[in-house]
């Protein structure tokens, strides 16, 4: 019974990590987003793109060439949402622009 307890003590605790990472995270982006004066709309916009990409198997960690792909997707579909998209230049690699 211990161990069951101690089981789900470090369950949850690693789940809390995982959120308040993803909560830094998110606040880290509008924080950099703001600076630029994007709209809150576009903010939210971004990382709800950003974040189903990533549920759809895209990644930006350790491949160029699916960071790159990514980014090249997530600007289609912000274009399609009506952005601008020179107003997320800044999210581009150097080597994309």
């Amino acid at each position: 019974e211990n161990l069951s307890l101690w089981s789900s003590f470090l369950k949850m605790i690693f789940a809390l990590a995982i959120v308040l990472g993803l909560l830094l995270g998110v606040l880290y982006l509008v924080k950099k987003m703001m600076r630029r004066s994007l709209p809150l709309p576009a903010i939210l916009d971004l990382l709800l793109v950003h974040g189903i990409l990533h549920l759809l198997g895209h990644d930006h960690e350790g491949n160029t060439t699916e960071a790159l792909r990514m980014e090249k997707k997530s600007m289609e579909i912000l274009k399609a949402l009506g952005h601008d998209g020179e107003s997320f230049e800044w999210y581009l690699r150097t080597d994309e622009k």
